[in-house]
């Protein structure tokens, strides 16, 4: 909810995510719950 789209790249060298929101959305309102996200699967 809030998110436009999440790209995630894992290779073994070069591993990153990129988040989009949409306009509407503050990402005060979403960061908290990215990091959780992101923290439960590594």
């Amino acid at each position: 909810e809030g998110l436009a789209s999440v790209f995630v790249m894992a290779e073994p060298a070069t591993s990153f995510i990129t988040v989009t929101k949409k306009p509407e959305t503050k990402w005060g309102d979403l960061k908290n719950k990215i990091v959780e996200d992101i923290k439960a699967v590594l």
